[in-house]
């Protein structure tokens, strides 16, 4: 799910912008497009999002990153590919070559 002719962190400028600031960008622009609360599972499609609101919250997250290479472009793929807002965030870092968060351990007895 790259971008054609991209490698993780090819050809992109990601000079100080890490997740935690990537997805406060993406939930606050979420939240003012759609007039909605945004929590980790909250799946865009079904908050009323379309593909014309996703290019919106898209360019606003760029606007916040214009250091960024091609961050406008990396996040309309990812929402036109991933729906729930954490997986949209993992996608994009993903692209970047960002680190990804451990996953949490299994639960087991204690």
């Amino acid at each position: 799910r790259r971008i054609a002719g991209r490698g993780p962190g090819q050809d992109h400028n990601v000079a100080g912008v890490d997740r935690a600031q990537l997805a406060v960008s993406l939930r606050d622009a979420w939240r003012d497009v759609l007039e909605v609360t945004v929590a980790a599972d909250s799946d865009f499609y079904e908050q009323g999002g379309s593909s014309l609101t996703a290019a919106e919250v898209a360019t606003r997250v760029a606007e916040r990153h214009p250091d960024v290479t091609d961050l406008d472009i990396v996040t309309l793929t990812a929402m036109l590919e991933e729906a729930r807002f954490e997986s949209v965030v993992d996608a994009i870092c993903s692209e970047f070559g960002a680190p990804q968060p451990d996953p949490a351990p299994p639960a087991g007895p204690e």
